[in-house]
């Protein structure tokens, strides 16, 4: 089986459909990890990103965090060595000019690295920023397509 790491730019466009590029690859994305096809880690870092956003619906969005907090019940713990690998990266790509890559960005190709899983995001910065540090990405819209 297959086995990816996801940012929250994906996992967003589950519940946040309206008009998302790529909406397509990530509900399939959604599909196989659901139909257990394809093993899908988070850290615990993107739980804390859906519910910020997801606070923000005025309609739905308790519903749709809590139905987030069901599928992923045990995320990748956030640990200070991901911490320090995550800020590591983020000051390696600011020192190449690379400025928008953030440690917040950064922490989901620590923990991909940490993990020897698969980054795969709908982020054009980040996605570039794991290429860089040899960490195995995929961009979302290449989603099927492997």
């Amino acid at each position: 089986m297959k086995e990816f790491l996801a940012d929250a730019s994906v996992l967003l466009k589950w519940y946040l459909s309206e008009d998302e590029p790529h909406l397509e690859q990530a509900l399939e994305l959604r599909r196989q990890f659901v139909g257990a096809t394809v093993r899908l880690e988070i850290p615990e870092l993107a739980l804390v990103e859906l519910a910020n956003r997801l606070c923000r619906e005025k309609s739905n969005g308790e519903a749709l965090f809590l139905g987030a907090l069901e599928l992923f019940q045990n995320p990748l713990p956030f640990s200070a060595e991901t911490l320090a690998v995550a800020f590591h990266l983020a000051r390696q790509e600011r020192s190449r000019g690379h400025k928008q890559v953030t440690v917040h960005d950064a922490v989901y190709i620590a923990a991909a690295l940490e993990h020897s899983l698969t980054l795969v995001t709908s982020d054009a910065v980040q996605y570039q920023a794991a290429r860089r540090a040899g960490c195995p990405v995929m961009h979302i819209r290449e989603w099927g397509q492997a």
